[in-house]
């Protein structure tokens, strides 16, 4: 198989976990239920933008990063960009100036999506599930042998996944129901 095709079985594999069934109840983070669905052309375009960001983002790291992007580095990554993605749809979603950006020291400082605080939550009850979906996405990568010196090869579609994740995630969420927030508060 040549890199485009790993890549290719990598998205695949990250995006059929991701989503919730009897297979996936530790990964299953997606009902595939949207409140919020964004019309095919907005979701190509955010999705394309999205990409082409990531590859500059990743080509940063690669160029100048002091990171091996061991476990560790490439988790808080796909969590950072999980947010972003979440942050960026939820601004599509509301009709609102996207002015979100991924800077590539952000990931390894405090940051917080510019989003309601509970949104906020939702994000923050999702992180186990995430961190799930990366850590089974990784272990997929290292038995097919897919990882390379050159993070293109693998960290991207890592990221693609988090992408994808982040804009069905931020569809699914119903923005009038703030439940979580009120038994957090009353907690």
């Amino acid at each position: 198989m040549n890199t485009i095709e790993n890549q290719k079985e990598i998205v695949q594999f990250g995006v059929s976990i991701s989503q919730f069934n009897i297979d996936n109840l530790e990964t299953g983070l997606l009902t595939m239920d949207k409140f919020n669905e964004l019309e095919k052309g907005q979701a190509l375009a955010l999705a394309q933008e999205t990409e082409s960001i990531l590859r500059q983002f990743v080509s940063a790291f690669e160029e100048h990063s002091p990171y091996k992007f061991e476990g560790y580095d490439a988790g808080i990554l796909f969590q950072y960009v999980f947010d972003k993605v979440v942050e960026v749809t939820y601004k599509v979603i509301i009709d609102v100036e996207i002015d979100t950006q991924f800077i590539p020291s952000e990931p390894f400082e405090y940051h917080e999506p510019d989003l309601p605080e509970y949104i906020q939550l939702k994000l923050t009850n999702a992180v186990g599930k995430v961190g799930h979906i990366f850590c089974r996405t990784i272990d997929f990568i290292d038995q097919k042998g897919y990882r390379s010196e050159n993070l293109k090869d693998w960290l991207l579609p890592v990221l693609i996944v988090a992408t994808y994740v982040g804009m069905e995630f931020a569809q699914e969420i119903d923005l009038d129901d703030d439940s979580e927030m009120e038994a957090y508060l009353n907690s």
